[in-house]
């Protein structure tokens, strides 16, 4: 029975979603039968386009059971995946996404940024691990973008190159760009590689073979990140450790109910002195609950200390650094002097940034 179930999480372990989007004609569904089906590059011509997101048969490769989410490439079919109502099922639980472009289509390439930047944005929201990855496809064509090209014009940050505008929190694109630091671009093509045309030197690789070159890099990929995550964890204890002794010192000297330290890109509490449902008993435990959201919009106009007030507490909100803020909450009736207690609340907060 321990072994079925064994057995079990392993495959659950080993089944992944792999999302491939790029704009219309750049060749995804002919890469993905090449891959899934063996199909030779004579047998993929004349494809007619995907409507909207085409799920094949889970197929295995290597140690892997992929299940592959094609989306069609048009744009009113990305107006759709990006909806509110759309969006989590699109890109949530993406393990590996490959962004495709023809890389022959220069005139298609600012839309293929914005398009880039704004899936990125949404795997920062809900896949903020996944294996990031653009295929410059096409390479066998004369006019075809070398792919460190095609890498350094799709990868640029938005209204560098092309006037692309990204109307997203400020923390969500932040986060994008930090996959997109990390995102590795192929040249790929479904032709063999010693086929040529118009006299095209430019290298590739066949695309099904880029594909397991991509899940092996995976593996790697996820090796070292779990390994990362450990050391920043380890690490981590030892800092929350610091940092909530600053709180409670904190809350003793300002007689505060409680403190907390908020990372500002998820809303999460990265150190507290305060149950989470005590918070929430009251009016002003839904202003704490969703401060992260209020300190993002307010940006730098939160210079020094805001002091909000309410009818069952008051509670204080300062940025330490640019990601995390302190929120510390008082009680109506104090015998601490307001100026004191801002004083008290600034000098913490600088401990805890030389902390982080």
């Amino acid at each position: 029975m321990m072994e079925q179930s064994f057995e079990k999480k392993e495959s659950r372990a080993d089944r992944i979603k792999v999302l491939v989007m790029g704009p219309h004609a750049a060749g995804k569904t002919a890469i993905l039968r090449q891959t899934i089906y063996g199909f030779k590059a004579d047998q993929l011509r004349d494809i007619l386009p995907t409507i909207l997101v085409d799920v094949p048969p889970e197929t295995k490769k290597g140690k892997y059971l992929c299940r592959f989410f094609e989306c069609g490439g048009q744009e009113r079919f990305f107006e759709e995946y990006h909806r509110p109502e759309n969006e989590r099922n699109i890109f949530s639980k993406v393990n590996i996404f490959i962004f495709v472009v023809d890389s022959a289509k220069e005139e298609l390439f600012p839309f293929a940024h914005k398009e880039l930047w704004r899936a990125l944005i949404k795997l920062s929201k809900y896949s903020p691990k996944a294996l990031s990855i653009v295929f410059a496809h096409k390479q066998d064509l004369s006019k075809a973008f070398s792919p460190g090209e095609v890498m350094d014009l799709l990868i640029s940050p938005p209204g560098r190159v092309y006037p692309t505008k990204l109307d997203f929190d400020a923390e969500l694109v932040k986060n994008a760009e930090k996959i997109a630091k990390r995102t590795v671009c192929y040249g790929t093509s479904i032709e063999e590689l010693n086929y040529k045309k118009g006299g095209n030197e430019n290298v590739w690789i066949k695309a099904d073979e880029a594909i397991m070159v991509t899940l092996q890099i995976y593996s790697k990929f996820i090796q070292k990140f779990e390994e990362s995550i450990e050391a920043l964890e380890s690490e981590g204890d030892t800092s929350r450790r610091l940092i909530r002794e600053v709180l409670e010192r904190l809350n003793r000297e300002v007689g505060a109910l409680g403190s907390m330290l908020i990372d500002k890109s998820s809303g999460l509490s990265v150190a507290s002195t305060v149950a989470q449902d005590a918070i929430a008993q009251s009016m002003m435990g839904l202003v704490v609950l969703n401060s992260a959201k209020v300190l993002r919009e307010l940006g730098e106009r939160v210079l020094n200390i805001m002091v909000l007030r309410g009818e069952d507490n008051n509670v204080m909100m300062v940025n330490v650094t640019d990601d995390f803020s302190l929120l510390v909450i008082l009680p109506l009736e104090t015998d601490v002097e307001l100026g004191y207690a801002l004083y008290t609340v600034s000098e913490a907060a600088k401990k805890i940034k030389e902390i982080l």
